[in-house]
């Protein structure tokens, strides 16, 4: 607002201006108000370039004009000249017209900092969403940290408790996570039940996260745990974001439930794109089908958000577990779809046609076992 006071400030030294030009530098400061404070200054400003004076309210004789220049910051003022005057004359013509567009000017910039807060709150938790964690990733200092959290078998409170259970939780571990972010510090939603942290080189990340965990365990709507990877931001953020994710992979590895600190050679991941899987094909008691796609020169973020858009759907089937996407080590734009499910049954229920089921095979019995060992294993969502 310096800008719009100096402006008006200007026309005062460039006197003698035509009313015209003194009105017209106020109205262009009006562009760039940003509160009832700012409003408040360029009328006062502009009375004093037409030539009149500002008193409070609780002191209006004959020579004050019945408007008030406060809006609504402190004690109300106005505009005052004596009367048959030249300056009560343009007051009298300019302020009531003026103060119409002031108060116009403040609801515009209410309305557009209401469009700015909805862009960057996630309306869920209330937490700000990824686009606006992305920006504060954007301010981070070396020594500051991120942590990445996730709730441990999310999957099982939408299966047992619905949509609207799952709902709960998630703002549940919103308003958990503003309890104990301090002011220095910024919790938001990063994606599903994903959570990004940002802590200032000053705070404890294992303080933070006990702290939580104990507001947590006393207000969660259901007894859901969380894991989390933590990761100091040193000279590349992306890096220190990937490692935080690969690290609370980890943590969830682990057996849930716990942090764990990122190690030096998870630092080399881009960000939390894809996911090392540690569930082998060979494992018992799951069924995994497997499908091998090509994608465009896009590469993997394009398979992330088709696949994503895939779960949307195959979540909602009877004993899904996860989606992964496979790499293929020979090929940068070879991957494979591999699902889990609970029964050659369940997968079964999902496949729509004979086209469909043809297009998927079955590890490790399917053909393309062996064609499977040359895959890296990668994990793009988990339920």
């Amino acid at each position: 607002m310096d800008r719009a006071a100096l402006e008006i400030a200007g026309e005062r030294r460039r006197s003698p201006l035509a009313p015209a030009e003194v009105l017209m530098g106020a109205t262009r400061a009006l562009f760039w108000v940003e509160s009832a404070t700012d409003a408040k200054l360029i009328a006062v400003n502009l009375v004093s370039a037409l030539g009149g004076s500002v008193v409070p309210s609780s002191r209006m004789d004959g020579d004050a004009l019945p408007v008030d220049l406060s809006f609504g910051q402190g004690e109300p003022v106005v505009p005052c000249a004596p009367t048959n005057s030249a300056a009560r004359m343009l007051l009298e013509r300019c302020m009531p017209s003026f103060i119409v567009d002031a108060h116009r000017a403040l609801e515009l910039r209410t309305r557009m900092d209401r469009l700015v807060e909805a862009a960057s709150v996630d309306t869920l938790t209330g937490l700000p969403n990824r686009r606006a964690m992305g920006r504060a990733l954007g301010r981070l200092k070396a020594d500051d940290v991120v942590i990445m959290l996730d709730l441990d078998h999310f999957k099982r409170v939408n299966d047992t408790l619905g949509h609207a259970g799952g709902d709960q939780v998630l703002s549940g571990l919103g308003r958990a996570l503003q309890a104990t972010v301090r002011g220095t510090d910024l919790a938001g939603r990063f994606g599903g039940e994903e959570f990004l942290i940002v802590l200032s080189g000053t705070s404890d990340p294992d303080a933070f996260l006990r702290r939580l965990r104990v507001i947590w365990s006393a207000v969660r709507p259901s007894p859901i745990t969380f894991s989390a990877g933590i990761a100091l931001a040193g000279e590349k953020v992306n890096q220190a974001v990937g490692a935080a994710d690969q690290a609370m992979y980890r943590a969830k590895e682990s057996g849930r439930d716990q942090w764990a600190w990122a190690l030096p050679d998870e630092y080399s991941s881009q960000g939390p794109i894809l996911r090392p899987s540690s569930v082998a094909p060979e494992q018992d008691g799951a069924f995994v089908a497997f499908s091998q796609i090509h994608v465009p020169e896009g590469g993997a973020g394009q398979v992330e958000t088709a696949f994503r858009e895939r779960l949307g759907a195959v979540e909602k089937w009877p004993g899904f577990r996860s989606l992964e996407v496979w790499s293929d080590g020979a090929d940068p734009t070879g991957y494979a779809m591999v699902s889990w499910w609970d029964s050659a049954a369940d997968f079964s229920s999902y496949m729509r046609s004979d086209d469909h089921r043809r297009s998927h095979q079955r590890i490790p019995t399917g053909d393309l076992r062996p064609r499977a060992r040359e895959f890296r294993r990668y994990r793009v969502v988990a339920r």
